[in-house]
């Protein structure tokens, strides 16, 4: 985890030392190994150094290529490194940076080369010979890339903040995106909460010429994609086991210890058990285990990472995270530019620090099993079109004893869905929209066409199968994005990269290829993860079929002094995003410090956060 940033004039204007070192100073906190620069008359770049790989501790950059004049600048960790260098004929070695790689390939395939990339990258380069700015984005989007384009030119940068500093860059409130956020449904993956500033969307490069011009092109789709059926369940998680001891033994290419999050979940305790099992063959010690625990909340999984920690003769360092602390929301502010963090993430704050703390530079995760591999049950279609009448009959008998008519309906959707026209499955989806919450506008909505927009970004009518809704979503809403985008800033403060093998492109592929009925069987979720073959998982854990459940930060989140203080205020009753007659109803029950504030039906405690954290954003703009 680096930081990025640069600079393109297409007009000819030479870029000004100062505007350059504004940014860098502005990305230094992301880059405790130095920060560098490279300024060529219109056109600059930076890179602010997080070292996390053994190559990297030799690296300099911006680098330039002396022959060709091309110069990268790149927040990257290249996966296939050692097939790249095959492959480009290059020799390997302790110098040989990832960033080098990308541009050698760029050499070779041009644009095509993102296509060859596996890993978390964002990256820009300089093309002298084109006189253009060749950026791109991973899969996902697990690397972050902003960027304003004005008749000036291009800026970009890993953060917000980089770009909202510079005196060219308007402070215009993107209300679009306001009401994403007030109705917790992220949809976008490119437009952020300024007008002017966008995002590169996961999956994109994007292309700035000679004459101003801005082109993006998707090079990574989500289907259709050759389906894998194999007979019997143990055949999936053989074949996924396989694809995960890459992805985990790629993220554990660091050069220091490797830390590792551990929840007491079947994806972390998974990463754990790979990352332990190949660190031992390498003969070194298994990763740094970190797990939070929360002695006397619901939400506590100790008995899980206990388990664990036995299998693997583990030590976990357990971090009592059950007394709530409030973060400085006012410093997250003024430090990104954006609204609080929430607080499902600052509740990590004592783990993180500690890692940080310790020298850690890389910290392994389980996001992305969940999106991956829960499964919808809307395996109807795939039994069939396999041929598979008994398992067809036994997913159904199921469904019906657990709830007859919501069995019935759904299968007559499922068999239904393929012949309907996209226009007719799109308006169906569109009616079947929940509703956003009863304080928020609907003129303000309909104003910003957030109906339309919810209804486009909704992954069904796009299927004629309905059993990849789930593990589509990341690849179509923006609420994916986000979160890796959340995770990325929160643990640059610490000098920490974040990193998850479910996020590796193998495995999201993977996950496309295969039929719903590998993931979700008669209630049992990730059910190729349950398999004996899977010998990854103590026998708790793979009996595991609850999730915890962290609502308890959010009730004290709500009940800080500085939301206490923005009710108060009453900020967002002057805008025109709130309905007043049910706002006032709300404010009233947030006043109301007893009983504690509960929910009413149809609310959940996402929307609250937003629309509190959104009132603290906006107050914090107009100071």
């Amino acid at each position: 985890m680096s930081g990025i940033f640069g600079i393109y004039r297409p007009s000819g204007n030479p870029v000004e030392p100062r505007d350059l070192k504004q940014m860098a100073n502005s990305t230094r906190h992301r880059g405790p190994d130095g920060t560098e620069t490279f300024i060529k008359s219109n056109v600059a770049l930076g890179h602010s150094m997080l070292a996390t790989t053994p190559e990297a501790e030799h690296e300099i950059q911006p680098f330039q290529d002396p022959p060709s004049g091309m110069t990268i600048t790149a927040d990257a960790r290249i996966d296939n490194r050692n097939e790249l260098i095959d492959r480009l004929g290059l020799e390997d070695s302790i110098t040989l940076s990832d960033s080098q790689i990308i541009l050698k390939s760029y050499q070779r395939w041009g644009t095509e080369c993102c296509k060859e990339l596996l890993g978390d990258f964002a990256f820009s380069i300089w093309d002298p010979l084109k006189q253009q700015l060749f950026c791109a984005r991973d899969y996902i989007g697990v690397k972050p890339f902003h960027y304003y384009h004005s008749r000036n030119g291009v800026l970009f940068a890993s953060e917000i903040k980089a770009l909202l500093e510079q005196s060219e860059v308007e402070t215009i409130i993107n209300e679009s995106m306001v009401a994403e956020y007030l109705t917790f449904s992220f949809l976008s993956r490119t437009e952020t909460l300024y007008r002017k500033i966008n995002r590169l969307a996961p999956g994109h490069y994007l292309i700035v010429d000679c004459h101003n011009q801005v082109k993006i092109t998707r090079y990574w789709f989500y289907g259709p994609c050759k389906r894998i059926c194999y007979k019997n369940i143990s055949d999936y998680t053989e074949h996924f086991l396989m694809l995960f001891e890459e992805a985990v033994g790629a993220r554990i290419r660091c050069n220091t210890a490797i830390s590792a999050e551990l929840s007491g979940g079947l994806d972390s305790s998974m990463v754990v058990g790979m990352a332990n099992l190949l660190l031992k063959k390498e003969g070194v010690v298994g990763p740094e285990t970190y797990g939070m625990v929360f002695p006397g909340l619901a939400c506590d999984e100790s008995k899980y990472i206990d388990a664990v920690a036995e299998m693997y003769n583990l030590k976990v360092r357990r971090i009592q995270s059950h007394q709530y602390q409030q973060p400085d929301w006012e410093g997250q502010m003024a430090f990104s530019y954006l609204p609080p963090e929430i607080p499902n993430i600052t509740m990590r704050d004592k783990m993180i620090q500690s890692v940080g703390k310790r020298g850690y530079r890389a910290m392994l995760s389980g996001i992305g099993g969940d999106d991956w591999f829960t499964g919808s049950g809307n395996s109807h279609l795939d039994l069939l079109l396999k041929g598979k009448l008994r398992q067809f009959l036994e997913h159904f008998k199921y469904q019906l004893r657990v709830n007859k008519k919501h069995a019935i309906k759904q299968l007559a959707i499922n068999m239904c869905w393929p012949l309907l026209h996209p226009r007719l499955r799109e308006s169906l989806c569109r009616c079947r929209l929940s509703p956003p919450p009863g304080w928020v506008s609907h003129e303000f909505l309909n104003r910003v066409g957030f109906y339309e927009k919810k209804s486009k970004y909704d992954p069904r009518h796009k299927l004629s199968n309905l059993g990849k809704t789930f593990s589509l979503s990341p690849f179509i809403k923006g609420s994916f994005p986000y979160f890796l985008e959340t995770m990325d800033r929160y643990h640059a403060l610490v000098g920490v990269e974040y990193r998850s093998p479910f996020l590796d492109r193998r495995i999201a592929e993977y996950s496309l290829q295969i039929p719903d009925n590998a993931c979700y069987w008669q209630g049992q979720i990730k059910y190729l993860f349950r398999s004996e073959k899977n010998i990854l998982l103590p026998e708790a854990i793979r009996e595991r079929q609850d999730k915890a459940e962290f609502s308890y930060f959010f009730q004290q989140a709500i009940a800080q002094p500085v939301f206490k203080e923005v009710v108060s205020k009453y900020v967002l009753k002057k805008s025109s995003w709130t309905d007043s007659c049910m706002e006032d109803k709300l404010v009233a029950r947030l006043r109301n410090t007893n009983p504690p504030f509960q929910l009413e039906k149809g609310e959940n405690w996402w929307q609250i956060w937003f629309y509190l954290a959104i009132a603290d954003w906006q107050d914090f703009l107009n100071r």
